[in-house]
């Protein structure tokens, strides 16, 4: 078997077509978390990375995202019907 080494340049490419080409490959940084030593990373991570899977984290953070979206906006508007008499809103 033998290890193919590519070199490319990244001159003119945007972040998103960076992104997408080191999806195609292992880079030094993602060589510690697939060993399992790296702080910030796991082996699983990595996966999900390469493999442009949702993690159940991302899923829940999504969840969390669009519920405190939705009560923002309700407190928000409660807030400027109540300052103009529309709603009579009493906080203890």
């Amino acid at each position: 078997m033998t290890a193919a080494i590519q070199t490319i340049s990244l001159e003119g490419l945007t972040r998103a077509d960076w992104l997408k080409l080191r999806r195609r490959g292992i880079g030094g940084s993602d060589v510690a978390a697939i060993i399992g030593i790296s702080k910030w990373r796991t082996p699983l991570d990595i996966y999900n990375d390469k493999t442009e899977e949702d993690t159940a984290k991302e899923i829940l953070g999504w969840v969390f995202e669009a519920a405190i979206s939705f009560f923002s906006i309700f407190v928000i508007t409660a807030a400027l019907l109540s300052f103009f008499g529309i709603l009579d809103i009493h906080i203890i």
